[in-house]
Protein backbone atom coordinates (compact mmCIF):
# COMPACT_ATOMS: atom_id res chain seq x y z
CA UNK A 1 0.00 0.00 0.00
CA UNK A 2 2.78 2.71 0.73
CA UNK A 3 4.60 1.74 -2.61
CA UNK A 4 1.31 2.16 -4.42
CA UNK A 5 0.61 5.55 -2.52
CA UNK A 6 4.68 6.85 -3.25
CA UNK A 7 3.82 5.91 -6.71
CA UNK A 8 0.52 7.74 -6.99
CA UNK A 9 2.67 10.61 -5.12
CA UNK A 10 5.17 10.51 -8.15
CA UNK A 11 3.20 10.99 -11.16
CA UNK A 12 2.00 14.57 -9.59
CA UNK A 13 5.26 15.61 -9.45
CA UNK A 14 6.74 18.40 -11.84
CA UNK A 15 10.06 17.56 -13.39
CA UNK A 16 12.41 19.84 -13.25
CA UNK A 17 15.45 19.74 -15.55
CA UNK A 18 17.96 21.80 -13.66
CA UNK A 19 20.73 21.23 -10.71
CA UNK A 20 19.46 21.55 -6.99
CA UNK A 21 22.45 22.99 -5.02
CA UNK A 22 22.06 22.22 -1.59
CA UNK A 23 25.02 24.52 0.67
CA UNK A 24 26.01 25.70 4.12
CA UNK A 25 26.96 28.82 4.49
CA UNK A 26 27.06 31.07 7.50
CA UNK A 27 26.88 35.05 6.59
CA UNK A 28 29.96 36.13 7.56
CA UNK A 29 32.92 37.09 5.40
CA UNK A 30 34.97 33.42 4.95
CA UNK A 31 37.48 32.25 2.58
CA UNK A 32 36.34 33.93 -0.76
CA UNK A 33 36.95 30.27 -2.30
CA UNK A 34 34.19 28.55 -0.92
CA UNK A 35 31.52 31.62 -2.35
CA UNK A 36 33.52 31.56 -5.70
CA UNK A 37 32.66 27.77 -5.68
CA UNK A 38 29.21 27.89 -4.95
CA UNK A 39 28.34 30.83 -7.63
CA UNK A 40 30.20 29.07 -10.38
CA UNK A 41 27.34 26.68 -10.67
CA UNK A 42 24.72 29.32 -11.72
CA UNK A 43 26.98 31.66 -13.45
CA UNK A 44 28.50 29.55 -15.69
CA UNK A 45 26.72 26.15 -15.90
CA UNK A 46 24.21 25.73 -19.04
CA UNK A 47 21.92 24.33 -16.32
CA UNK A 48 19.29 25.70 -14.49
CA UNK A 49 20.78 25.92 -10.89
CA UNK A 50 18.38 26.43 -7.89
CA UNK A 51 20.66 26.85 -4.55
CA UNK A 52 19.00 26.04 -0.96
CA UNK A 53 21.35 26.95 2.18
CA UNK A 54 20.32 23.63 4.29
CA UNK A 55 21.55 26.42 7.54
CA UNK A 56 17.98 27.85 6.77
CA UNK A 57 15.84 24.37 7.25
CA UNK A 58 13.89 22.78 4.04
CA UNK A 59 11.74 24.56 2.08
CA UNK A 60 8.89 22.38 1.91
CA UNK A 61 7.53 23.44 -1.42
CA UNK A 62 10.17 21.30 -3.00
CA UNK A 63 8.08 18.38 -2.19
CA UNK A 64 6.07 19.46 -5.36
CA UNK A 65 9.23 18.95 -7.58
CA UNK A 66 11.32 16.19 -9.21
CA UNK A 67 14.78 18.01 -9.96
CA UNK A 68 16.77 15.86 -12.43
CA UNK A 69 20.01 15.98 -10.75
CA UNK A 70 21.14 17.12 -7.09
CA UNK A 71 24.36 18.97 -5.96
CA UNK A 72 25.80 18.98 -2.69
CA UNK A 73 28.33 21.16 -2.13
CA UNK A 74 31.50 20.58 0.44
CA UNK A 75 29.95 23.19 2.44
CA UNK A 76 26.79 20.99 3.29
CA UNK A 77 28.93 18.61 5.13
CA UNK A 78 28.23 20.55 8.44
CA UNK A 79 25.10 21.68 7.87
CA UNK A 80 23.82 17.35 7.64
CA UNK A 81 24.67 16.94 11.18
CA UNK A 82 22.12 20.53 11.91
CA UNK A 83 18.85 19.67 13.83
CA UNK A 84 17.63 22.40 11.46
CA UNK A 85 18.83 20.36 8.63
CA UNK A 86 17.14 17.46 9.08
CA UNK A 87 13.91 17.32 7.21
CA UNK A 88 16.00 18.67 4.27
CA UNK A 89 18.07 15.33 4.33
CA UNK A 90 15.10 13.10 5.22
CA UNK A 91 13.24 14.53 1.66
CA UNK A 92 16.69 14.32 0.10
CA UNK A 93 17.30 10.88 0.59
CA UNK A 94 13.85 9.66 -0.87
CA UNK A 95 14.86 11.49 -4.52
CA UNK A 96 15.48 9.74 -6.95
CA UNK A 97 17.37 12.51 -8.73
CA UNK A 98 20.90 12.28 -10.19
CA UNK A 99 22.90 12.66 -6.67
CA UNK A 100 26.29 14.19 -7.19
CA UNK A 101 28.35 14.90 -3.86
CA UNK A 102 31.37 17.63 -3.53
CA UNK A 103 33.98 16.16 -1.30
CA UNK A 104 36.81 18.20 0.48
CA UNK A 105 38.48 17.04 3.88
CA UNK A 106 37.00 14.04 3.46
CA UNK A 107 39.91 12.11 5.08
CA UNK A 108 38.90 12.70 8.55
CA UNK A 109 35.36 11.56 10.30
CA UNK A 110 35.29 9.44 7.54
CA UNK A 111 32.25 6.65 8.92
CA UNK A 112 30.24 9.64 9.54
CA UNK A 113 30.58 10.41 5.57
CA UNK A 114 30.58 7.08 4.17
CA UNK A 115 27.37 6.55 5.81
CA UNK A 116 25.67 9.65 4.52
CA UNK A 117 26.94 8.92 1.22
CA UNK A 118 25.28 5.54 1.22
CA UNK A 119 22.29 6.69 2.55
CA UNK A 120 22.00 9.17 0.13
CA UNK A 121 22.41 7.31 -2.60
CA UNK A 122 25.00 9.34 -3.80
CA UNK A 123 25.83 8.35 -7.69
CA UNK A 124 28.81 10.76 -8.21
CA UNK A 125 31.43 12.25 -6.24
CA UNK A 126 34.33 14.91 -7.24
CA UNK A 127 37.25 14.98 -5.08
CA UNK A 128 40.49 16.18 -4.59
CA UNK A 129 41.88 12.70 -3.75
CA UNK A 130 44.32 11.26 -6.60
CA UNK A 131 42.44 9.24 -8.77
CA UNK A 132 44.46 5.77 -8.02
CA UNK A 133 43.29 6.03 -4.80
CA UNK A 134 39.55 5.86 -5.81
CA UNK A 135 38.54 2.26 -6.06
CA UNK A 136 40.75 1.53 -2.43
CA UNK A 137 38.50 4.23 -0.65
CA UNK A 138 35.12 4.95 -2.27
CA UNK A 139 35.01 1.82 -4.54
CA UNK A 140 35.10 -0.22 -1.04
CA UNK A 141 33.27 2.16 1.44
CA UNK A 142 30.87 4.14 -0.96
CA UNK A 143 30.09 0.47 -3.53
CA UNK A 144 26.46 2.16 -4.74
CA UNK A 145 28.89 5.38 -6.20
CA UNK A 146 28.69 4.80 -9.78
CA UNK A 147 31.47 7.42 -10.51
CA UNK A 148 34.20 9.54 -8.68
CA UNK A 149 35.85 12.60 -10.52
CA UNK A 150 39.33 14.55 -9.53
CA UNK A 151 38.64 17.86 -9.28
CA UNK A 152 40.59 20.78 -7.65
CA UNK A 153 39.80 22.27 -4.38
CA UNK A 154 39.14 25.67 -5.82
CA UNK A 155 39.84 27.11 -9.16
CA UNK A 156 40.79 30.79 -10.82
CA UNK A 157 37.37 32.98 -10.40
CA UNK A 158 36.70 36.23 -11.89
CA UNK A 159 36.15 37.64 -8.06
CA UNK A 160 39.88 36.10 -7.77
CA UNK A 161 40.97 38.06 -10.56
CA UNK A 162 39.37 41.36 -9.92
CA UNK A 163 40.45 41.25 -6.19
CA UNK A 164 44.27 40.43 -7.02
CA UNK A 165 43.85 43.63 -9.21
CA UNK A 166 42.27 45.96 -7.10
CA UNK A 167 44.68 45.75 -4.58
CA UNK A 168 47.81 45.27 -6.41
CA UNK A 169 51.08 47.37 -5.60
CA UNK A 170 54.47 47.10 -7.69
CA UNK A 171 56.71 44.00 -6.60
CA UNK A 172 59.28 46.66 -5.12
CA UNK A 173 56.60 48.87 -2.86
CA UNK A 174 55.83 46.00 -1.02
CA UNK A 175 56.75 46.67 2.91
CA UNK A 176 57.15 42.67 3.57
CA UNK A 177 59.62 40.40 2.02
CA UNK A 178 58.06 37.44 3.44
CA UNK A 179 54.20 36.75 5.00
CA UNK A 180 52.43 33.69 5.77
CA UNK A 181 49.34 32.93 7.39
CA UNK A 182 48.79 29.34 8.63
CA UNK A 183 47.38 27.25 11.54
CA UNK A 184 47.82 24.77 13.95
CA UNK A 185 45.56 21.79 12.59
CA UNK A 186 44.99 18.16 14.81
CA UNK A 187 46.93 15.84 14.52
CA UNK A 188 44.20 13.38 13.21
CA UNK A 189 44.90 15.05 9.73
CA UNK A 190 48.78 13.40 9.76
CA UNK A 191 52.34 14.78 10.01
CA UNK A 192 51.30 16.41 6.52
CA UNK A 193 49.02 18.88 8.58
CA UNK A 194 51.75 19.91 11.02
CA UNK A 195 53.79 21.54 8.01
CA UNK A 196 51.30 24.67 8.22
CA UNK A 197 52.43 25.12 11.49
CA UNK A 198 56.24 24.09 10.42
CA UNK A 199 56.59 26.40 7.94
CA UNK A 200 55.75 29.60 9.61
CA UNK A 201 57.38 28.82 13.08
CA UNK A 202 60.44 26.98 11.35
CA UNK A 203 61.21 29.94 9.00
CA UNK A 204 60.87 32.29 11.41
CA UNK A 205 63.38 30.93 13.87
CA UNK A 206 65.82 30.79 10.93
CA UNK A 207 65.11 34.42 9.40
CA UNK A 208 67.10 36.26 12.72
CA UNK A 209 69.78 38.65 11.38
CA UNK A 210 68.62 37.45 7.29
CA UNK A 211 67.59 41.15 6.86
CA UNK A 212 63.96 40.15 6.07
CA UNK A 213 60.85 42.22 6.82
CA UNK A 214 58.38 39.49 7.99
CA UNK A 215 54.58 39.10 8.52
CA UNK A 216 53.93 35.44 10.05
CA UNK A 217 52.14 33.92 12.21
CA UNK A 218 50.02 30.41 13.00
CA UNK A 219 47.53 31.74 15.32
CA UNK A 220 44.15 31.29 14.21
CA UNK A 221 42.73 34.59 14.97
CA UNK A 222 45.08 36.14 12.63
CA UNK A 223 43.91 34.59 9.95
CA UNK A 224 42.42 36.85 7.11
CA UNK A 225 39.42 36.59 4.84
CA UNK A 226 37.61 38.77 2.23
CA UNK A 227 39.50 41.68 1.15
CA UNK A 228 41.71 41.61 4.09
CA UNK A 229 43.63 38.49 2.30
CA UNK A 230 43.67 40.48 -0.75
CA UNK A 231 45.07 43.70 0.34
CA UNK A 232 47.74 41.85 2.81
CA UNK A 233 49.10 39.56 0.05
CA UNK A 234 49.58 42.79 -1.98
CA UNK A 235 51.77 43.98 0.53
CA UNK A 236 54.08 41.20 0.36
CA UNK A 237 56.83 40.62 -1.60
CA UNK A 238 56.78 36.72 -1.01
CA UNK A 239 54.26 34.38 0.75
CA UNK A 240 55.35 30.82 2.11
CA UNK A 241 53.04 28.13 1.19
CA UNK A 242 52.33 24.57 1.60
CA UNK A 243 50.20 21.68 0.36
CA UNK A 244 46.85 21.94 1.39
CA UNK A 245 44.89 18.69 3.32
CA UNK A 246 46.63 15.94 5.33
CA UNK A 247 48.73 12.53 5.03
CA UNK A 248 46.57 10.28 6.89
CA UNK A 249 43.02 8.76 4.94
CA UNK A 250 41.94 7.69 8.32
CA UNK A 251 39.16 5.56 6.81
CA UNK A 252 37.88 3.32 9.84
CA UNK A 253 38.12 5.93 12.30
CA UNK A 254 40.89 4.92 14.59
CA UNK A 255 43.48 7.72 14.78
CA UNK A 256 40.18 10.11 14.57
CA UNK A 257 38.43 8.14 17.81
CA UNK A 258 41.65 8.14 19.81
CA UNK A 259 42.31 11.90 19.11
CA UNK A 260 38.74 12.83 20.90
CA UNK A 261 39.22 10.11 23.56
CA UNK A 262 41.61 12.93 25.03
CA UNK A 263 43.07 15.50 22.47
CA UNK A 264 46.60 15.84 22.49
CA UNK A 265 49.58 16.78 19.98
CA UNK A 266 50.84 14.82 17.09
CA UNK A 267 53.96 13.45 19.73
CA UNK A 268 51.81 12.48 22.35
CA UNK A 269 49.54 10.45 19.85
CA UNK A 270 49.85 6.29 20.17
CA UNK A 271 52.92 6.16 17.63
CA UNK A 272 52.17 2.81 15.73
CA UNK A 273 48.45 3.75 15.34
CA UNK A 274 49.83 6.91 13.68
CA UNK A 275 52.49 4.97 11.59
CA UNK A 276 49.59 2.79 10.71
CA UNK A 277 47.88 5.16 8.76
CA UNK A 278 50.12 8.16 8.36
CA UNK A 279 51.68 8.37 4.24
CA UNK A 280 49.23 5.52 3.03
CA UNK A 281 47.23 7.27 1.03
CA UNK A 282 48.16 10.36 -0.49
CA UNK A 283 46.03 13.63 0.22
CA UNK A 284 47.98 16.79 0.20
CA UNK A 285 47.03 18.81 -2.61
CA UNK A 286 47.29 22.12 -4.87
CA UNK A 287 45.10 24.58 -3.44
CA UNK A 288 43.12 28.30 -4.39
CA UNK A 289 46.08 29.67 -1.54
CA UNK A 290 48.32 28.71 -4.52
CA UNK A 291 46.16 30.46 -7.54
CA UNK A 292 45.34 33.51 -5.21
CA UNK A 293 49.24 34.23 -4.72
CA UNK A 294 49.55 33.94 -8.31
CA UNK A 295 47.06 36.19 -9.03
CA UNK A 296 48.28 38.94 -6.78
CA UNK A 297 51.50 38.50 -8.63
CA UNK A 298 53.49 37.92 -5.31
CA UNK A 299 56.59 34.82 -5.19
CA UNK A 300 55.59 31.97 -3.54
CA UNK A 301 58.43 30.07 -1.42
CA UNK A 302 56.85 26.12 -0.82
CA UNK A 303 57.97 23.34 1.36
CA UNK A 304 58.95 20.30 -1.58
CA UNK A 305 55.86 18.99 -2.74
CA UNK A 306 53.78 17.32 -5.55
CA UNK A 307 51.14 20.10 -6.30
CA UNK A 308 49.14 17.90 -8.23
CA UNK A 309 52.20 18.31 -10.91
CA UNK A 310 50.66 22.07 -11.35
CA UNK A 311 53.37 24.10 -9.92
CA UNK A 312 57.20 23.12 -11.02
CA UNK A 313 60.14 24.32 -8.24
CA UNK A 314 62.19 27.18 -10.27
CA UNK A 315 59.41 28.17 -12.23
CA UNK A 316 56.28 28.73 -10.20
CA UNK A 317 57.64 28.22 -7.23
CA UNK A 318 60.71 28.40 -5.07
CA UNK A 319 61.57 24.92 -3.56
CA UNK A 320 61.78 24.98 0.80
CA UNK A 321 63.36 21.30 1.48
CA UNK A 322 61.32 20.18 4.88
CA UNK A 323 64.67 20.11 6.69
CA UNK A 324 65.16 24.05 5.82
CA UNK A 325 68.41 22.22 4.47
CA UNK A 326 68.50 24.60 1.65
CA UNK A 327 67.43 27.92 3.78
CA UNK A 328 70.27 30.41 3.05
CA UNK A 329 69.94 29.23 -0.89
CA UNK A 330 66.36 30.33 -0.73
CA UNK A 331 66.70 33.61 1.10
CA UNK A 332 69.11 34.64 -1.56
CA UNK A 333 66.13 34.13 -4.26
CA UNK A 334 64.02 36.11 -1.83
CA UNK A 335 66.00 39.35 -2.15
CA UNK A 336 67.11 38.76 -5.78
CA UNK A 337 64.39 40.71 -7.91
CA UNK A 338 65.47 39.27 -11.19
CA UNK A 339 65.20 35.55 -9.69
CA UNK A 340 61.78 36.29 -8.36
CA UNK A 341 60.29 38.54 -10.65
CA UNK A 342 60.82 35.76 -13.37
CA UNK A 343 59.33 33.28 -11.36
CA UNK A 344 56.32 35.69 -10.36
CA UNK A 345 55.57 35.74 -14.25
CA UNK A 346 55.78 32.91 -15.17
CA UNK A 347 53.29 31.44 -12.40
CA UNK A 348 50.56 34.18 -13.64
CA UNK A 349 51.08 33.57 -16.66
CA UNK A 350 50.37 29.22 -16.57
CA UNK A 351 48.44 29.86 -13.60
CA UNK A 352 46.16 32.64 -14.59
CA UNK A 353 46.73 34.51 -18.21
CA UNK A 354 46.70 30.12 -19.39
CA UNK A 355 42.76 30.21 -18.33
CA UNK A 356 44.04 26.56 -17.66
CA UNK A 357 42.33 26.84 -14.13
CA UNK A 358 38.93 28.68 -14.50
CA UNK A 359 35.86 28.23 -12.84
CA UNK A 360 34.05 28.92 -16.82
CA UNK A 361 36.25 25.87 -17.46
CA UNK A 362 35.56 23.73 -14.35
CA UNK A 363 32.25 23.97 -15.04
CA UNK A 364 32.00 23.34 -18.41
CA UNK A 365 33.75 19.54 -17.80
CA UNK A 366 31.23 19.45 -15.40
CA UNK A 367 28.13 20.29 -17.30
CA UNK A 368 29.82 18.06 -20.20
CA UNK A 369 29.91 14.88 -17.77
CA UNK A 370 26.28 14.96 -17.33
CA UNK A 371 25.41 15.55 -21.19
CA UNK A 372 27.49 12.49 -21.81
CA UNK A 373 25.52 11.08 -18.92
CA UNK A 374 22.22 11.93 -20.89
CA UNK A 375 20.59 14.94 -19.05
CA UNK A 376 19.44 17.85 -20.70
CA UNK A 377 19.16 21.41 -19.85
CA UNK A 378 16.48 22.00 -21.06
CA UNK A 379 13.39 23.23 -19.26
CA UNK A 380 10.02 25.21 -19.34
CA UNK A 381 10.63 28.97 -18.54
CA UNK A 382 7.55 29.04 -16.72
CA UNK A 383 9.01 26.05 -14.20
CA UNK A 384 12.52 27.51 -13.87
CA UNK A 385 10.61 30.95 -13.15
CA UNK A 386 7.77 29.50 -10.30
CA UNK A 387 10.62 27.76 -8.77
CA UNK A 388 12.94 30.62 -8.44
CA UNK A 389 9.92 32.33 -7.04
CA UNK A 390 9.02 29.93 -4.37
CA UNK A 391 12.67 29.89 -3.50
CA UNK A 392 12.69 33.68 -3.56
CA UNK A 393 9.69 34.01 -1.06
CA UNK A 394 11.14 31.13 1.32
CA UNK A 395 14.63 32.91 1.72
CA UNK A 396 12.94 36.19 2.34
CA UNK A 397 10.30 34.44 4.66
CA UNK A 398 13.83 33.74 7.06
CA UNK A 399 15.24 37.02 7.39
CA UNK A 400 14.71 37.23 11.25
CA UNK A 401 16.56 33.94 11.20
CA UNK A 402 19.03 34.74 8.74
CA UNK A 403 19.72 38.19 11.41
CA UNK A 404 20.05 35.54 14.36
CA UNK A 405 22.64 33.73 11.88
CA UNK A 406 24.38 36.38 11.24
CA UNK A 407 24.56 38.13 15.17
CA UNK A 408 25.81 34.26 16.35
CA UNK A 409 28.54 34.01 13.14
CA UNK A 410 29.89 37.22 14.66
CA UNK A 411 30.18 35.79 17.96
CA UNK A 412 32.78 33.21 16.52
CA UNK A 413 34.40 35.12 13.97
CA UNK A 414 34.44 38.95 15.39
CA UNK A 415 35.74 40.07 18.99
CA UNK A 416 32.95 42.49 20.68
CA UNK A 417 32.08 43.21 24.10
CA UNK A 418 29.37 40.46 25.22
CA UNK A 419 29.86 37.77 22.71
CA UNK A 420 29.80 34.70 25.06
CA UNK A 421 25.84 36.71 26.19
CA UNK A 422 24.85 36.82 22.84
CA UNK A 423 25.57 33.03 21.92
CA UNK A 424 23.83 31.72 25.02
CA UNK A 425 20.59 33.67 24.24
CA UNK A 426 20.56 32.34 20.53
CA UNK A 427 21.60 28.59 21.10
CA UNK A 428 18.56 28.88 23.78
CA UNK A 429 16.29 30.49 21.25
CA UNK A 430 17.21 27.61 18.37
CA UNK A 431 16.79 25.35 20.97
Amino acid sequence: MANMLALVECTFLKRANGILLIYNHLPVDDAPTIIDHLESFSKYSQFKVWKVNALYGFPSFLKDYEFSTIVLHYSQWGGAMSSAAKPLYDWLEQQNSHKIQFCQDENYNCGYRFSFINRMRIDWIYSPLAPKYHQQIYGLKCPQVKKVFHTLCGYVSDNMVAKANRFYKPNLDRPLDVGYRGRVLPPYLGRGAMEKQEMGLGFLARANGSGLKLDIDVNEQHRLYGDDWYRWLSNCKTVLGVEGGGSIFDVDDEVWNEYWKKPRSYEEMPQELMKKYDGKVFYQHFTPRHLEAAASRTLQVLFEGNYYGIMKPWEHYVPLKKDFSNFNEVVQSIKNFSTRMDIISKCYRDLIESQKFTYRKFIGQFDQNLLDAGFSPSIEPELASQIEAQLNAYVKSQRIHRALETLIAATYHKQFLGRNIVAKIYHTVRQ
